[in-house]
C-alpha cells in the first residue's frame, strides 16, 4: 500500500516536524487492529459421536490445573524492530508474533475447558456416567500446559518529504504482510483408578490440539477461531484415548465375557493388514444384524502378521482375550452359520468373505478360487462410525 500526500504549510514548519507528523498519521491509520472481543471456549463443536463402546464404569472429570506460562496470560503483539529518520526520509518496520491474552483466549479457561471435556466424553459414550465431581470409579485429571492463538505479521513504511518553493510534499509508502493464524493446545491428562484400596494412575499422556486459519487483517478474530479449532482437535484425541483406556479395563480379560462352546457370540472381530504393512485395521461386527459397530486403526507390531488387504477372523475376542486353537475353531464354526468363513492357505486362520449365502457349504469347504457369496442388501447396509472413516459393511468386506 502506498500513498502520496501534498501539504501546503500555513506556517513555517520544519521538514523534520512534517515528516514526524505524517509518519505518526500513517502509523495510526495503517497499524490499527480489529476490535478485540472476549474469547470463549463455550460451544466447542463435537467432532466425535458414540465410539461403539459398552461402558460399565463411571468417570469424574476434575477441573484442569492451569500451568500456562505468563506470556499466554498477558499476551504479546508485534513490536518495532527498526525506526530511523533523517528529516527527509523516515522508515519503520514492525513485526512479530501476536499471542492471545486471557481476554482474547478466554478469561474462564478452566471452567469452560472442564465443561467442554465433559460434553465430549458424554457424547462419545465412554462411561456410564461422566460427572464434574463425585464418587466414581475413575477420575480424569488434566493440566493446561499451553492454550493460545497466535499470528505473525509484518508492517513496514517509508515517508519521503520534499520541500518545494510553495509547498512541502510527502510521499508515504506502507506495506504489510499477514500470515496464517494458529491455535495450539497441550494438555497433560491422566486417568486415575479408584477401584482399589489406593488410587493409582492407569494412563497418562500429553494430548495435543492444533488449529489453523487463513491470513487476514482481522488477526485477533482469526487467532481466536484457530484456538477453538485446536481445543476441538485436542478433545477428539482425549476422548479416543480415555475411551480406549476405559475399554481395556471394562472389556479386557478381567471384564465380562461369553462362552466359546459353539454358540454365537454377540459381537465378533475381523482384522486386516494395511497395504504397506504399517497399521492394522480392526472392525467389530454385531453378529445378529451384521452391522459394523466400531472401526479401529492400531499399530502393527508384527509386519509378517498376514497378507495385506485380506480380512481375517481375529484370534482375539472383542473383550481382548486371545483364543486358544480349539476355542478359535469352535468360534469360527459357530459364526459359519451366518457368515462366509474359509481357510484359504492357512488351516489355522479363517478368511472372512461377508454375510453367508445359501450356496456356500460348511465352513472351510469352499475352494479359494470360488467367488464370495452375495449379501442380502437389507441386512448388510454399512453403518459409518464417523464422517471421516467408512468401515466396510460386514457383508461386503473385500
Amino acid at each position: 500500500m502506498s500513498a502520496r500526500i501534498g501539504v501546503r504549510p500555513s506556517s513555517r514548519m520544519p521538514i523534520r516536524h512534517l515528516a514526524a507528523l505524517v509518519c505518526a498519521l500513517v502509523w495510526l491509520i495503517g497499524c490499527g487492529d480489529d476490535t478485540v472481543r472476549v474469547g470463549t471456549l463455550r460451544g466447542i463443536p463435537l467432532q466425535l459421536g458414540p465410539l461403539g463402546y459398552a461402558p460399565t464404569a463411571s468417570l469424574a472429570v476434575s477441573a484442569p490445573i492451569d500451568l500456562r506460562p505468563a506470556i499466554e496470560h498477558e499476551g504479546d503483539s508485534i513490536h518495532t524492530r527498526l525506526f530511523f529518520t533523517t528529516g527527509i526520509v523516515t522508515y519503520w518496520s514492525r513485526r512479530g508474533n501476536y499471542i492471545t491474552d486471557d481476554q482474547a483466549a478466554t478469561p474462564l479457561a478452566v471452567s469452560e475447558l472442564q465443561t467442554a471435556m465433559i460434553d465430549a466424553l458424554r457424547s462419545a459414550n465412554v462411561a456410564t456416567a461422566v460427572v464434574p465431581a463425585g464418587q466414581t470409579e475413575f477420575t480424569l485429571e488434566t493440566e493446561i500446559e499451553h492454550l493460545y492463538g497466535t499470528h505473525y505479521a509484518i508492517n513496514e513504511g517509508t515517508v519521503v518529504v520534499i520541500e518545494g518553493n510553495r509547498s512541502a510534499n510527502a510521499g508515504v509508502f506502507t506495506g504489510s504482510r499477514q500470515y496464517a493464524s494458529y491455535g495450539n493446545v497441550i494438555l497433560k491428562a491422566r486417568l486415575v483408578d479408584h477401584r482399589g484400596p489406593q488410587p493409582f494412575t492407569l494412563w497418562e499422556e500429553h494430548v495435543v490440539g492444533f488449529g489453523q486459519q487463513e491470513p487476514t487483517k482481522k488477526h485477533v478474530i482469526s487467532a481466536q477461531t484457530a484456538l477453538r479449532e485446536a481445543v476441538a482437535d485436542a478433545l477428539s484425541t482425549l476422548v479416543v484415548r480415555v475411551g480406549a483406556a476405559l475399554d481395556r479395563i471394562q472389556r479386557g480379560p478381567t471384564g465380562p465375557t461369553y462362552h466359546r462352546s459353539g454358540q454365537l457370540p454377540p459381537v465378533f472381530l475381523i482384522e486386516r493388514v494395511s497395504r504397506y504393512r504399517n497399521f492394522l485395521e480392526r472392525v467389530y461386527i454385531d453378529t445378529a444384524s451384521a452391522r459394523v459397530l466400531r472401526h479401529e486403526i492400531v499399530p502393527l507390531a508384527d509386519a509378517a502378521w498376514g497378507r495385506p488387504g485380506e480380512w481375517l477372523l481375529s484370534r482375539r475376542s472383542p473383550e481382548g482375550i486371545v483364543l486358544s486353537p480349539e476355542s478359535y475353531e469352535a468360534y469360527a464354526h459357530a459364526l459359519a452359520t451366518k457368515y462366509d468363513l474359509r481357510t484359504v492357505d492357512d488351516a489355522y486362520r479363517y478368511h472372512f468373505f461377508g454375510y453367508r449365502g445359501a450356496a456356500v457349504g460348511p465352513v472351510g469347504s469352499v475352494s479359494p478360487g470360488d467367488p464370495p457369496a452375495p449379501a442380502p442388501a437389507a441386512e448388510t447396509a454399512p453403518r459409518r462410525t464417523d464422517a471421516a472413516a467408512a468401515p466396510p459393511a460386514a457383508a461386503a468386506v473385500r
